[in-house]
């Protein structure tokens, strides 16, 4: 049994709707972010970098205030080259958004194929830290990718 199979089994002997949760895990916290506008936080250094190989395609700001565990929350400042990738990120959120959750995948994998990743800004060298990314608009969320499979 897959993990999609297991979760929609726990969801049965849970009572919850399986769409709602599936969403929910997919999507995570973008349905409630997309409605918040928030400035930049230009006073202070940006916390991350996404990157594609060497190439910064924008800056992310971790925002605590917005925290939903287990996402971190991040707003977000593309730069010139996110061009390239933003297609990607709203063919992601589509997909998402109506339910399409294979063709999300495959988006997700194009993303992670093409080393787009999440970076210390201190630190550029470092794994990839996000595990799940995602960006709409101003926003970015991710989970943490656990140690072990930081490539």
């Amino acid at each position: 049994m897959g993990w999609t199979e297991r979760f929609l089994h726990t969801a049965f002997y849970a009572n919850v709707d399986a769409d709602d949760l599936l969403r929910h895990v997919w999507g995570g916290p973008g349905a409630r972010l997309r409605q918040l506008d928030k400035p930049l936080p230009l006073d202070r250094s940006p916390d991350f970098l996404l990157v594609c190989g060497e190439e910064v395609l924008g800056r992310l700001w971790d925002d605590e205030d917005e925290s939903d565990f287990p996402w971190n929350i991040c707003l977000f400042e593309p730069g010139p080259a996110f061009g390239q990738a933003r297609a990607l990120f709203e063919r992601l959120q589509r997909a998402i958004e109506a339910g399409r959750y294979d063709e999300a995948r495959e988006a997700g994998g194009e993303i992670e194929h093409r080393d787009i990743r999440v970076v210390l800004v201190d630190m550029p060298a470092t794994p990839d830290l996000a595990m799940g990314l995602q960006i709409a608009g101003r926003w970015a969320w991710f989970r943490n990718r656990p140690r072990s499979m930081r490539g």
